[in-house]
C-alpha cells in the first residue's frame, strides 16, 4: 500500500472482500483490517487476510501478513478531492471529511469549496494549488491524529477578492491563538492574487491536531484556506 496514494487512508480500513487477487490462475478474495490503535496521520497500520473462498471469509483464511506504512509529512490541498504533484515534486492528498475511525484527516466543517479563476502571480508553477479554496462562514475545523510530540504547521492562502482588508482570520492551534486578525491582503503586499504561507509550531499532548481558523469580529467575508501542511518535528530513528 503506498502511502502517497490518495486512497491510502481507505484501503486500509476496507473491510469489504474484493476478488482482485489471482493466485496460480485462482481468484482469492483479499480484506484489509486497520490496526486503528496502532495507527495515526502519519502512520497505518493493518492486517492483509487472503482467503481461499468467498462463501466463508470470516473463517477460512489462508494467510495474513502485516502492513505498515509511515511518512514524516502531510500535505491536504483544501477544497479540492484530486491529489496534486507541485512543482516541487510533493504530492498533496485531495481534501477530505475527518474520520476518527480511519485516522483519516481533514475538515470537521464542510462550509463549501470553489476554484477561482484569478492567476495567482507569485505562485506561478502552482496555480492550481493556491486556486482552490475551502471557506466557512462559521469558521473553518481541520483535525489530524498524531502522536504526542512537536508539529510544524503550514497554512496556505491566497487572497483573490477584489474587496480589501475584508477576511480577517483568527487562527487557532490546539486551542491557543497564534494569530489575531490576520489579513491575507495585507500579508501579500495589498495586492490582489498572491499566495501567502503563514507557518507555526504546535505541541500536540491529546492525540488530535486541532486547526481552527475562525471569522474575526470585524471581518466581513469568510475565512478561506486553500492547503495544509503538517510535520513532524520529531523524527523518529
Amino acid at each position: 500500500m503506498d502511502g502517497t496514494r490518495q486512497d491510502y487512508y481507505t484501503a486500509f480500513h476496507d473491510t469489504t472482500m474484493e476478488t482482485t487477487l489471482v493466485e496460480s490462475g485462482q481468484t482469492l478474495p483479499i480484506m484489509n483490517v486497520m490496526d486503528v490503535t496502532n495507527s495515526d496521520a502519519f502512520t497505518k497500520v493493518a492486517a492483509l487476510y487472503y482467503y481461499t473462498n468467498t462463501t466463508d471469509s470470516t473463517n477460512s483464511p489462508k494467510s495474513s501478513m502485516a502492513e505498515y506504512k509511515t511518512t514524516d509529512v502531510v500535505r491536504m490541498r483544501c477544497g479540492s478531492t484530486s491529489t496534486y504533484l507541485d512543482s516541487a515534486d510533493q504530492l498533496w492528498w485531495g481534501d477530505q471529511a475527518y474520520d476518527v475511525t480511519k485516522k483519516q484527516p481533514g475538515y470537521s466543517v464542510a462550509g463549501t469549496t470553489a476554484t477561482s479563476a484569478t492567476t495567482i502571480t507569485n505562485a506561478p508553477n502552482d496555480q492550481a494549488l493556491f486556486k482552490s479554496y475551502r471557506e466557512s462562514s462559521t469558521g473553518l475545523d481541520y483535525r489530524f491524529d498524531v502522536p504526542t510530540g512537536d508539529y510544524n504547521v503550514q497554512l496556505y492562502f491566497s487572497e483573490v477578492s477584489s474587496a480589501a482588508n475584508t477576511r480577517l482570520m483568527d487562527i487557532v492551534l490546539e486551542g491557543t491563538t497564534v494569530a489575531t486578525a490576520y489579513n491575507p491582503w495585507a500579508a501579500i503586499g495589498s495586492v490582489n492574487g498572491r499566495a501567502n504561507i503563514q507557518s507555526y509550531d504546535v505541541t500536540v499532548s491529546d492525540g488530535v491536531l486541532n486547526i481552527n481558523i475562525n471569522k474575526n469580529g470585524s471581518a466581513t467575508t469568510n475565512p478561506r484556506i486553500s492547503g495544509i501542511v503538517v510535520k513532524k518535528l520529531q523524527i523518529q530513528p
